[in-house]
């Protein structure tokens, strides 16, 4: 057995880098700490009998020292959260994607909506796997192919949820965004676009209000992925984001109208947050007049062209 434990070998247990642990050996208080004795021209650290004791110990030491160490299971958790935020923005970046190829088309329609959120949460699914993917950003051809089976797995419509999978140049305008926060100015770009095409088309040649905008614009990014519009079907009660108290009374409720042989009430319950739109506030400190005007000319120029000419598939933001 080595005499000595590795600075890498400590920085392990410790849930640190051997850089920090290197830095630690020219403090003598965290030297005093960590056990560090001199050898040589060296500082070094003699492996302790038992590591798990030795770093419960040197925790404590060093954090008498004024070095507050994270726990190690901690460090995992956020390991974990990284990996996951990592495969949401890539779930994220299909999903605008899907939505630039809507937009080029000229209007996002209620199918589209429906197909694109579908797209998102299949991704979702094989983006978080219980075992972790390579690390490779999404790719339309390495990831394309994993998608039809599991539409098949839920008998959903392959062929026309597949017919909204976003080409390589929907993709290229967002390979720049690696953050959440990256694909959300983009997101809003987008979003603004597909607001102010519907109001300009809703009164002709008459210019968008404020308000109008703000009512159709979203909060964030979630938020718009959910926002599909769909109607309820006929007859049914819509309950939107019940509390567990609610949910157990309606459970109750159902078991007694079965135990009585009565038909249950057709209740539809809606856990999405409810769509709301922006405030007015919001709306001027996301899209001051100088970010606006350039998205206005651009739908502008499209939608002012001539009746004949709209039959052709129009072209949407340069993202």
């Amino acid at each position: 057995m080595k005499q000595w434990l590795s600075y890498a070998q400590a920085a392990a247990l410790l849930g640190v880098t051997s850089r920090t642990v290197k830095h630690w050996t020219t403090r003598p208080v965290a030297r005093d700490a960590l056990g560090v004795v001199r050898h040589g021209r060296q500082w070094r650290i003699p492996r302790p009998d038992d590591e798990t004791k030795w770093e419960m110990h040197t925790r404590r030491r060093l954090k008498s020292a004024g070095v507050s160490l994270k726990p190690v299971w901690e460090l995992q958790l956020e390991k974990l959260g990284k990996q996951s935020d990592r495969y949401l923005v890539e779930s994220y970046r299909l999903w605008l994607a899907a939505y630039v190829k809507a937009l080029e088309q000229g209007r996002v329609t209620q199918t589209a909506r429906e197909n694109m959120l579908l797209l998102w949460k299949t991704a979702c699914e094989i983006l978080d796997p219980p075992t972790p993917l390579r690390r490779y950003e999404m790719d339309v051809k390495k990831l394309k192919s994993h998608f039809p089976p599991k539409l098949r797995e839920r008998d959903l419509p392959v062929k026309t949820i597949m017919h909204y999978w976003p080409s390589e140049r929907h993709f290229r305008p967002l390979r720049a965004a690696h953050t959440l926060a990256d694909l959300e100015k983009i997101r809003r770009e987008l979003d603004f676009w597909q607001a102010y095409r519907d109001e300009f088309r809703r009164g002709r040649s008459r210019e968008p209000t404020v308000e109008n905008l703000c009512r159709l614009l979203h909060k964030d990014l979630m938020t718009h992925i959910n926002d599909t519009r769909d109607k309820p079907p006929d007859g049914f009660t819509i309950v939107n984001n019940p509390e567990p108290e609610e949910m157990h009374m309606m459970t109750l409720a159902s078991v007694q109208d079965q135990s009585q042989r009565k038909l249950p009430p057709r209740i539809l319950v809606n856990f999405r947050q409810p769509q709301n739109g922006i405030s007015l506030r919001t709306f001027r400190t996301r899209y001051p007049r100088a970010r606006r005007q350039p998205i206005i000319a651009k739908v502008r120029r499209i939608l002012s062209t001539p009746p004949g000419v709209d039959d052709a598939p129009q072209r949407g933001p340069d993202t």
